[in-house]
């Protein structure tokens, strides 16, 4: 089962205080999807990994709560002033908080691939909140980011053909099967040092030409 532990804080931008869950255990034991979401059993780690502040805002990974970033006070004033007044997220939506996080990214100017994955999380919070405009709109985000850190040559090499397969599953989920299809070729077309093993190959021609949303 997954099991948490709770910690009082403070907000790295406003100094409130604030208390933020730590996951302490979890498992994989519900599969994994085709877009790499692992499914436990008992409660998902995805809703209980992040926190934000509910005065400022902001948001992030609840250990950068425990042991904050590295932030400049101008960093820390700019997000402090590019933030949302803490009174529109009082829906309190777990991809709200991936959202924002992604937001302070880009102001903190992290990689395209970590914003991808943000992103992306964001995306299966919506699908789990029956947000079905959200899911898309968060996979378009993730997929412009992820389009950008290959063009910019900031991918890990060995996740390479593993990239390229991901943004072909994510556009294959959006109803786009040409890009789709282009993307798991392009897939299929990499070297085995790019991470294209046997196993992933069978895996990318699968979702290309009989997929499914589960492994």
């Amino acid at each position: 089962m997954t099991t948490v532990s709770e910690q009082t804080t403070h907000c790295p931008i406003c100094a409130r205080e604030l208390t933020v869950r730590h996951i302490m255990s979890t498992n994989n034991f519900g599969g994994q999807d085709s877009d790499f979401r692992s499914r436990p059993i008992g409660y998902d780690p995805l809703h209980l990994a992040v926190s934000r502040c509910p005065d400022c805002g902001y948001a992030d990974y609840s250990p950068y709560f425990s042991e904050p970033r590295p932030l400049s006070d101008a960093l820390k004033a700019r997000i402090r002033a590019e933030l949302k007044p803490a009174g529109e997220h009082a829906d309190h939506k777990i991809s709200h908080i991936y959202a924002a996080i992604a937001q302070i990214g880009k102001i903190r100017e992290a990689s395209d691939e970590e914003l991808a994955n943000l992103y992306l999380s964001a995306a299966w919070c919506c699908a789990d909140e029956d947000d079905v405009f959200g899911e898309i709109a968060y996979r378009k985000q993730a997929i412009r980011h992820f389009e950008s850190a290959l063009a910019n040559g900031t991918i890990r090499t060995g996740n390479l053909a593993v990239i390229h397969y991901l943004i072909g599953e994510l556009y294959r989920r959006i109803g786009d099967v040409e890009n789709a299809h282009t993307w798991f070729n392009r897939a299929l077309a990499m070297q085995p040092e790019t991470g294209a093993t046997p196993q992933f190959i069978e895996m990318t021609k699968r979702q290309r030409d009989n997929p499914s949303d589960s492994f």
